[in-house]
Formats: structure tokens, C-alpha cells, sequence
């Protein structure tokens, strides 16, 4: 009896290890997307490089350039970040760390 209980817990944990876990957003990471899909697409692609314009890299690829820290304080400070030609914006606190937090997601490395 005690092996039917054993094998059949060992089988019940073993299904539950091969079920994928799913990936849970933070709101902070879903503002961001939001975010980025108003302000940034007229330029830039989420995680591809076929960007409505040539010359700029997809936000997925800046993530990979930048590091978190970096974009952060490039945002914050009102400078421009990634290509000559990005517009002057300006980012309130909360939305450049909604940003930076959907843009680390987006990183190849994570």
C-alpha cells in the first residue's frame, strides 16, 4: 500500500515538473509594453529589426545594448538614447521604470 501512495505522489509531482510554468507579467511590465507600443512603434519594433524606419534598432535590441541601469538614467536625464534622430520626449519617473522593466524582458540574455 505504501508503495501505491509513494508511486502515485512521485507520478502526481513528476506531471506537475513537466508542466511549464507560465510566465507571470508584473503590472510594472505591462504598463511598459503599453507604454512602448504608444510612444516608441512609430519608430521602433518590439523585438524585431524590421523597424518602420531603417535606422533604428528594435527596443528588444537597445535592451541588449544597455544595460537597465543605463537606460534608465539616459531616459531620466532627457537625453537622446540609440539613434540621432529620436525625438526629444519626456518621461515621467514611473514611466521610465515601467519601460526599463518590459524593456528587460525583452532582453536576449535573461
Amino acid at each position: 500500500m505504501r508503495y501505491l501512495i509513494a508511486a502515485a505522489a512521485i507520478s502526481a509531482l513528476a506531471s506537475c515538473a513537466s508542466t511549464p510554468t507560465p510566465v507571470v507579467e508584473s503590472e510594472s511590465v505591462a504598463r511598459g509594453k503599453v507604454f512602448a507600443e504608444a510612444n516608441c512603434t512609430s519608430c521602433h519594433t518590439l523585438t524585431n529589426d524590421t523597424a518602420p524606419r531603417a535606422d533604428v534598432p528594435s527596443l528588444a535590441r537597445a535592451a541588449d545594448r544597455f544595460p537597465a541601469a543605463m537606460l534608465a538614467e539616459s531616459l531620466e536625464a532627457g537625453i537622446q538614447v540609440g539613434h540621432p534622430k529620436m525625438p526629444v520626449f519626456v518621461f515621467e519617473r514611473e514611466n521610465i521604470a515601467d519601460l526599463v522593466a518590459y524593456m528587460e524582458t525583452l532582453r536576449s540574455e535573461r
